[in-house]
């Protein structure tokens, strides 16, 4: 069983609150990871103890965590064959109408395309075989984990998000969980 995970963690936000425990909360799920032997995705905007050879981020201090880096790293890291994949995001969060929740990067307030689309993204990973390779599956596995508010806020008025995913090609269905740390 190939298992991977994708944490990205935002705790500095520009004209935002700061959610410096965000941090922990993601290092704590990396932690267990590791245990159970999961391939790692670490993306965070402070530094953190994060500097294995099998991450690819967080080497760097007090860089942001921008659409840009997600897409080139997440992209890049979706590239392998993948039987059970976990995405947590511990941060800033927000819902559009008509119910679609956005993930908040550091730089939102400044940029209406600094967030992730998470219904956008989930579909993109469609198109990632996830567990398409290993014959004892019928589906792939992908849970995704939303430690984030999901309010209505006042950047919902024009505020873009971005889907990181746009590889095209054949669709492969996987078995969906997705956790929502709160009911707003």
């Amino acid at each position: 069983m190939e298992k991977a995970i994708i944490i990205i963690a935002v705790s500095d936000y520009v004209g935002m609150s700061p959610l410096p425990g965000t941090i922990n909360s993601a290092q704590r799920i990396a932690d267990w990871a590791e245990t159970e032997g999961y391939r790692q995705l670490f993306l965070t905007d402070k530094y953190s103890r994060f500097q294995k050879s099998d991450i690819s981020a967080a080497t760097t201090v007090d860089q942001p965590v921008t659409i840009d880096w997600c897409k080139r790293d997440i992209r890049k890291f979706l590239n392998r064959p993948i039987d059970r994949l976990i995405v947590y995001f511990a941060g800033h969060g927000m819902t559009m109408p008509p119910a679609s929740q956005i993930w908040l990067l550091n730089q939102a307030n400044q940029d209406s395309e600094e967030g992730i689309k998470v219904d956008a993204f989930r579909r993109g990973l469609e198109n990632y075989n996830i567990g398409a390779f290993n014959d004892n599956l019928r589906k792939g596995q992908v849970t995704i984990v939303s430690d984030c508010c999901r309010d209505v806020v006042e950047l919902s008025d024009d505020f873009e998000g971005h889907k990181v995913l746009t590889k095209r090609g054949s669709k492969s269905p996987f078995h969906l969980d997705l956790f929502n740390a709160t009911l707003r």
